[in-house]
């Protein structure tokens, strides 16, 4: 089973990407508004999949904590902005992510990732 971390400080998107989570068959171990909750979740989760927003609000952007949370987890990364800039691209880019949507996004095309996703990841 793929367990997923949401990382989005708008407490609406965060339940709509969590009712897709579960929707999809998939576990949501946690909602994390601000990079360190995100990090707590991580420490204390496993974690194979980070949603993460790029912006957050009171804290680092979601690309520097994805990146973290990549790096010493080695999870899957799929990032979430309303923003298409190229700086925030390049960025992002710097991952080894396995998505990049932007809002308002698709919710079948966020399905179509979590069910690559789990398969890349863990063969379901």
């Amino acid at each position: 089973m793929l367990n997923v971390l949401i990382v989005e400080d708008e407490v609406i998107i965060a339940l709509h990407i969590e009712s897709i989570v579960k929707e999809s068959g998939y576990i949501p171990v946690g909602i994390a508004t601000d990079a360190n909750e995100a990090l707590r979740y991580a420490d204390n989760e496993k974690i194979d999949l980070v949603i993460s927003d790029v912006r957050l609000r009171n804290s680092r952007d979601g690309i520097e904590v994805a990146e973290e949370i990549q790096l010493e987890h080695g999870c899957a990364v799929i990032l979430i902005t309303a923003y298409k800039d190229q700086d925030t691209l390049k960025r992002a880019l710097n991952l080894e992510l396995d998505g990049y949507l932007v809002k308002p996004f698709d919710e079948e095309e966020l399905r179509a990732l979590l069910r690559r996703v789990a398969w890349r990841h863990k063969g379901i």
